[in-house]
């Protein structure tokens, strides 16, 4: 009878956090997934989720970029900080239009985030970044960082569960 109970319990158990270890953190640009600079300005871009001390490339593509080029691409390495975060400051050309992308590749662990970034005076609305981040201002957070939460709810719905079994099986060792 205790074996079955530590059997569902250990299952539980495994089914419960068998999704947090399955899930594989991409680095992210701190801030949100899109940017506008104004032609000729710059913005710097921090992607976090690396591990600590590894080069990270950053590459960015897009209209006149890289040397003697319409369309092209060019590519700075960046050590990841303690925290595991990284760097890159893009200035876009005078005549910068349309669409870039900075991505950001870890050499050690594999990771990879990208940002994408138009030209243009303003931001636009849905979670655009104006560069503000090049002056030190910081977008404020909208939730946990971690899945904190999600672990403890998991938790408590499988301490009642494994309850739930323990009762069942006293009832009918009683009956």
């Amino acid at each position: 009878m205790i074996r079955k109970t530590a059997a569902a319990l250990i299952a539980g158990v495994a089914l419960a956090l068998a999704p947090t270890a399955a899930m594989a953190y991409t680095p992210t640009p701190v801030g949100g997934s899109t940017a506008t600079i104004p032609a000729g300005g710059s913005g710097s871009f921090t992607f976090d989720g690396f591990v600590a001390g590894e080069t990270v490339t950053f590459t960015l593509t897009g209209e006149g970029v890289g040397p003697g080029s319409l369309a092209g691409t060019t590519s700075v390495t960046k050590e990841a900080d303690a925290d595991g975060a990284a760097a890159a400051t893009v200035t876009l050309p005078e005549d910068a239009t349309g669409t870039y992308v900075l991505s950001a590749d870890g050499e050690v662990s594999g990771d990879a985030g990208d940002i994408t970034i138009e030209s243009g005076a303003t931001a636009s609305a849905g979670g655009t970044d104006t560069g503000a981040a090049a002056s030190g201002d910081e977008l404020s957070g909208t939730g946990p960082s971690d899945n904190t939460v999600l672990v403890a709810g998991a938790a408590v719905l499988l301490i009642a569960g494994a309850g739930a079994v323990v009762v069942a099986s006293r009832r009918r060792t009683d009956a």
